[in-house]
């Protein structure tokens, strides 16, 4: 016998247990319509997919959409803002009591609805959190429930703990956080690497990176040049551009306090006659021609 979900029964499921594998994208959309169905799906008008407006009021029922989505979804927000703190807080509970595997959906609640209202709450979860890779896990609502320095210190204390492979692989964490603390860690600490990947020019065009220090980071050479390098081409980002990562194109980055255009492609191309490799030759030719998206002043 074949009988996929209605998109109620597929709402009710997720919210309970996640997006385990029978529920996940391969056979039912976003709205929990069953996208691989055998036999024909009876589509009663009581079991369609619940709306925003339908759930207004409901604490519960709003946090149940926001585990249901792929993506948290932005709308909900000023649905849930209007409930105390602690009311959220008690929902958020109650459903890592059922299912801890939702503390990640929960985690961004807390972020987007609570912010600093949610401190104590995040600081309880954390506390449980041994790994240095879990507590990496919390980047997005550190930066946005707790203090700037305090979430800060957290993330760069993780980090420190971490051989190359993995702070390749998990430096982008950063990029919710802002000021000049990140890029100083990563100009101390990360000088012997041995591998540049894209992860570090994304986290230092998000945290802001200045001219001047593009500039010196370049004269202190590999692997801190390459990373200067690859800020800039990633501060070309807009919300249109393609295949560049999606915090990217939701908070496009721009170069701050830039010189002028003659002095920083005169910086450039002396740069390129002592490091003119061909991944250097491509960075350094696509920022001289995308200065406007760079600097944002279009």
């Amino acid at each position: 016998m074949h009988r996929a979900l209605r998109p109620l029964e597929y709402f009710n499921l997720v919210a309970l247990h996640g997006h385990e594998y029978e529920l996940c994208d391969d056979f039912y959309s976003d709205d929990g319509v069953a996208d691989a169905a055998e036999e024909p799906v009876d589509l009663e008008p009581a079991l369609t997919f619940p709306t925003l407006e339908s759930l207004r009021g409901h604490v519960e029922r709003l946090v149940d959409y926001t585990i249901v989505k792929w993506w948290y979804p932005a709308a909900v927000t000023p649905y849930l803002v209007g409930f105390a703190p602690q009311e959220v807080l008690h929902v958020l509970d109650d459903k890592l009591a059922r299912n801890p595997f939702l503390l990640p959906r929960c985690l961004e609640v807390a972020a987007e609805v609570l912010q600093g209202h949610a401190y104590a709450w995040v600081k309880y979860q954390l506390s449980s959190v041994e790994e240095p890779l879990q507590v990496l896990d919390f980047a997005y609502a550190l930066s946005r429930c707790f203090p700037a320095a305090e979430a800060e210190a957290v993330l760069l204390a993780a980090l420190s703990t971490l051989n190359e492979k993995a702070l390749a692989e998990h430096v982008t964490c950063l990029c919710y956080l802002a000021g000049n603390g990140p890029l100083d860690w990563i100009e101390a600490h990360c000088r012997a690497i041995t591998t540049v990947p894209g992860g570090y020019g994304v986290t230092c065009a998000a945290l802001g990176i200045t001219w001047e220090r593009v500039q010196r980071w370049l004269k202190m050479g590999r692997p801190l040049s390459l990373m200067a390098l690859d800020a800039l081409v990633n501060c070309s980002t807009t919300a249109a551009t393609q295949n560049r990562p999606l915090w990217l194109r939701e908070h496009p980055p721009y170069l701050h306090a830039p010189s002028t255009l003659e002095a920083m492609n005169e910086v450039l191309s002396a740069y390129v006659t002592l490091d003119s490799v061909p991944r250097t030759k491509m960075a350094i030719r696509f920022i001289q021609e995308h200065w406007p998206q760079i600097l944002k002043t279009n």
